[in-house]
């Protein structure tokens, strides 16, 4: 299918170099000379959205964000000036100097803050987050992971569900709500240079824009992201609710691929992560 898709944008833009950089959840994303251009797997209605995002935030967070525009053709797709920077690299990131690795994890908070600091108030009521129906059932989770995981240990899964349930949505910002490794570019000193990917943002609860950089093998960077994020918020981060949206966010993971048998196929790369990471949590 992606090959496909890249003969499409090739034919789109004939005099321009076309160069996948990704294939994920949602869409292809290929270098196409200056620009980045994403076809989507869904429906372009979700880049529709993304538009009004940074239409909003523009002006309101001080690292580079892009502008997008979306072209409705045969093939749909949306487009942008490319931002000068690198993919985050966190190993990389983890061979720092302390200073710089603390410079950085002040530039990811800062960030955040800015977004978070965004009055509720004055975020458009189409930017709220809907309830939706319960996902991560009881007869889901076992019809969908009884072949990797034990009775045991789905009950241990359900108990995170339990406990991640029993928390108030109490605590609401705008959140960018997809802020990881992909989505976060560098300059060349290790100093945050932008930012991409706004389609899931929205108002929800502020522990959304932390798990994502929660992992067993990078904690010392985001105790560091965290201490940061505290000292400019003046408020207290709940580890204990981040760690459990990890870990259900994993869960969900594995439960939707394997509810969609050609979609695993395609992403059985990122199946097999998320089960190995649920070993990693289950004890």
């Amino acid at each position: 299918m992606k090959n496909k898709v890249q003969k499409q944008v090739e034919k789109l833009f004939p005099h321009e170099n076309v160069v996948m950089e990704a294939d994920s959840w949602c869409s292809y994303a290929f270098t196409v000379g200056d620009n980045i251009v994403r076809v989507p797997k869904g429906k372009i209605g979700e880049y529709d959205r993304e538009v009004k995002v940074l239409q909003f935030l523009k002006d309101k967070v001080s690292v580079q964000i892009p502008e997008v525009e979306v072209v409705h053709r045969d093939v749909n797709y949306a487009i942008h000036k490319k931002i000068k920077g690198n993919i985050l690299d966190i190993e990389k990131c983890k061979t720092l100097l302390a200073e710089q690795q603390d410079l950085f994890c002040k530039d990811l908070a800062h960030f955040l803050a800015e977004m978070h600091s965004i009055p509720v108030k004055d975020v458009p009521k189409e930017f709220y987050a809907q309830e939706g129906e319960e996902y991560l059932t009881r007869e889901r989770l076992f019809r969908t992971l009884k072949e990797d995981f034990s009775e045991k240990e789905i009950e241990q899964m359900l108990s995170w569900i339990e406990a991640l349930n029993s928390y108030k949505n109490d605590d609401l910002v705008f959140l960018h709500k997809d802020f990881h490794a992909q989505n976060i570019l560098i300059d060349e000193n290790h100093r945050l240079k932008g930012v991409i990917d706004f389609g899931s943002s929205e108002i929800n609860d502020r522990s959304l824009d932390f798990f994502r950089l929660y992992h067993f093998d990078s904690m010392v960077l985001w105790k560091q992201i965290v201490a940061h994020y505290e000292k400019i918020m003046n408020l207290k981060i709940d580890e204990e609710r981040v760690a459990l949206k990890r870990k259900t966010a994993f869960v969900g993971m594995v439960v939707y691929l394997n509810d969609k048998p050609e979609l695993k196929k395609e992403m059985i790369k990122d199946y097999k992560m998320s089960v190995e990471r649920l070993r990693m949590y289950l004890v």
